[in-house]
């Protein structure tokens, strides 16, 4: 169905309002709904806030966040539990960073176990608080980080520390997409650690490329 390939945003500006059948067909609790904030026009805002969220909150699936929308976000989202939304289950954020916010003023910590997918992308955060980060997603299953890490690559290429989080807060996963930008790749790609380690131990795909 055309539906399921398209973000919650454009499903109800586009065909919200086409006829009565459609309609039914948008507002079905079967029909799993994505929703992308980072995708909706300035202008469109108040409308995406207050009337297109509300309608898909018991059908969302999965939703994509990113740090540049946080303010906006905070003030609309805080009606919202992850445990209240019976389906949501892949939360997909753009540009974390250290400490953020999302995961007190949006998305509590305690929350992020009924995640079964997480996907990290233009990451600027350390090892130390993506560690702290996922000891609270117990039911994941599926892991991908993308980003550009410079000053905090080595720990990110370190196979006990992987191992580690796997052990402890990671026992269901089945899904592991590890790549990184970053200016050292040379020496990373020479290491024993990236070579032996991670590209070989681990059972998925890891990627290291340099920035441009």
């Amino acid at each position: 169905m055309i539906f399921e390939q398209l973000d919650a945003y454009h499903i109800y500006t586009v065909f919200h309002g086409l006829n009565k059948r459609i309609n039914q067909i948008i507002k079905d609790l079967r029909l799993p709904m994505s929703t992308d904030a980072t995708c909706v026009p300035l202008h469109r805002t108040n409308i995406y806030y207050n009337y297109i969220l509300p309608n898909v909150c018991q059908q969302l699936v999965s939703l994509v966040l990113s740090e540049d929308l946080l303010k906006d976000f905070k003030l609309n989202w805080n009606q919202y539990a992850l445990s209240q939304l019976p389906q949501f289950r892949y939360l997909y954020i753009k540009h974390l960073q250290d400490n953020s916010q999302i995961f007190t003023d949006i998305i509590p910590k305690a929350e992020l176990r009924y995640l079964t997918s997480l996907k990290l992308d233009s990451l600027y955060i350390s090892f130390e608080f993506l560690s702290e980060l996922l000891t609270f997603t117990i039911n994941l299953r599926r892991l991908t980080i993308i980003g550009a890490i410079n000053l905090h690559i080595w720990p990110y290429l370190n196979n006990e520390k992987w191992k580690h989080l796997m052990a402890v807060s990671l026992q269901k996963l089945k899904h592991f997409y590890l790549k990184l930008y970053t200016w050292e790749v040379d020496a990373v790609l020479q290491s024993s650690i990236a070579d032996k380690a991670v590209l070989k131990e681990l059972w998925t795909k890891t990627e290291v490329q340099k920035c441009r």
